[in-house]
């Protein structure tokens, strides 16, 4: 996937996508849980986390990949 390739190897943009992908499933987390959307906490609440197959887990999911695709362009970038 050339798409995936691009944003992997640059810091910036993979960035923003954690960013973006971050924000979404927090505010869908915060707002079935009742709590606020800047939570520390949240992402360690197993609730968070979402049921298999439903939109939050879709959305933590989608975080997750793009937590791991920024992590690991920015050790490229470190090596580099």
């Amino acid at each position: 996937m050339r798409d995936r390739t691009v944003y992997q190897n640059c810091p910036r943009s993979s960035e923003i996508l954690f960013v973006a992908a971050d924000a979404t499933w927090r505010t869908e987390a915060a707002r079935l849980l009742d709590r606020q959307t800047d939570d520390p906490d949240l992402a360690q609440c197993p609730e968070a986390h979402g049921r298999p197959h439903s939109l939050l887990r879709l959305a933590y999911e989608a975080r997750e990949r793009a937590l791991a695709g920024w992590e690991a362009s920015r050790r490229a970038e470190a090596a580099a």
